[in-house]
């Protein structure tokens, strides 16, 4: 579904969802064999995400010890 005929808060969403810009790298390898800038946003997302949470979890169940 293109992201320009959703709502405006779900719009701005997709664009910034690490998972969106996977599927497009995937569309995009599969489709021309090359992954493109997709992919890029793909890793840089999912790098912030577990920069993010993975300190989060580890201290979380430092706590349950």
């Amino acid at each position: 579904m293109p992201s320009d005929t959703l709502p405006g808060w779900l719009e701005w969403f997709v664009r910034l969802n690490p998972v969106s810009h996977l599927v497009t790298a995937a569309r995009d390898l599969t489709m021309t064999g090359t992954a493109g800038v997709g992919a890029w946003f793909a890793l840089l997302g999912s790098a912030a995400v577990v920069a993010v949470f993975a300190p989060l979890a580890v201290r979380a169940d430092l706590r349950k010890a």
